[in-house]
């Protein structure tokens, strides 16, 4: 028996979509090899990750049902592709392949279109607490680099504990040390007071994408500088946004590129319009280790401090 359709939602570099035929009783490689139709990612690289933080799915078990991962109507999946399973020259099936050549293709159209002025994209990079400084390191150096959070959270330590009249209680909404010692951890986010940070320090403009207003906030704008990168946000994570030309790619921009600009304009209606976001203040949640029915980032923040869960899954 097929069984109720759940209505699940697919988040990934080709935007948020709707995965549809969908029950508990679907096998996980049926799911898997939606999801690669979706994400256009082959099959035998698809990273998964699930609820509140992103914690990556165990997919192993192809003859599974989906009523074996804990998934419940309204939830995203977010779909990344695991570079380490492509260096390692796993099989792959004859639909991935297929799923791989049409996003190349695809690419080459758009380049053509083009006529190789180039095409703004997003780059995405992985779904965990550091995704703003992975995604800040990409745009100033062309890598993909995750170890690079450690250096850049003790790099906006250092500056905010040299300056504490600037960076003061009010300014942080905690004490100037509480704050050096949070922004150390792992599992804290990165936003606006480390973008301006990371902007002043490498004397480059950083301007974020909205997904949600399609608006664009500029960090270092203040200081004329020459050049700027681009970054998008979703409500819940950063990645990159890259020139992509036929033989290049580019991530450092002129001040007065209005080609690059209008781009990522466009970006921003489309990203509100197909609703490439996920609003944190109103989004409904549930602790999975105690089922406690949460509104928003800030109320599963509260329940993480106090309780110590941190799972926690989209309703």
């Amino acid at each position: 028996m097929a069984g109720k359709a759940l209505h699940l939602r697919c988040k990934s570099r080709n935007g948020q979509q709707m995965l549809s035929g969908i029950t508990a009783a679907t096998t996980v490689a049926q799911l898997k090899q939606k999801l690669a139709e979706l994400s256009r990612i082959q099959v035998g690289a698809l990273k998964v990750l699930h609820g509140y933080p992103p914690i990556r799915m165990d997919l192993s078990i192809s003859l599974a049902t989906v009523s074996t991962l804990g998934l419940s109507s309204g939830d995203t999946l977010i779909v990344e592709e695991d570079s380490s399973v492509l260096a390692t020259g796993e099989a792959l099936s004859s639909e991935a392949i297929a799923v791989a050549k049409s996003s190349t293709a695809d690419r080459k159209v758009s380049a053509q279109l083009q006529q190789n002025a180039g095409l703004l994209m997003r780059k995405v990079v992985p779904s965990d607490n550091s995704c703003l400084f992975t995604s800040v390191n990409y745009v100033l150096t062309g890598a993909l680099d995750v170890s690079c959070s450690r250096d850049m959270r003790k790099l906006i330590a250092d500056v905010v504990t040299a300056d504490a009249d600037t960076y003061n209680d009010a300014f942080l909404e905690k004490s100037n040390k509480e704050y050096a010692e949070w922004i150390a951890h792992e599992d804290a986010w990165g936003g606006a007071i480390e973008l301006s940070i990371l902007a002043k320090h490498h004397g480059v403009e950083m301007a974020v994408l909205d997904a949600q207003t399609g608006r664009i906030d500029r960090y270092g704008e203040d200081a004329h500088y020459p050049t700027r990168v681009l970054l998008i946000y979703d409500g819940l994570h950063y990645d990159p946004l890259v020139m992509e030309r036929a033989s290049e790619q580019t991530t450092v921009f002129a001040i007065g590129d209005d080609y690059v600009w209008q781009q990522a304009l466009q970006l921003g209606v489309e990203a509100r319009s197909s609703r490439q976001y996920t609003d944190v203040k109103r989004f409904a949640l549930r602790c999975m280790v105690c089922d406690v029915a949460l509104t928003g980032q800030t109320e599963a923040q509260e329940h993480a401090l106090a309780s110590g869960h941190t799972n926690f899954g989209e309703v």
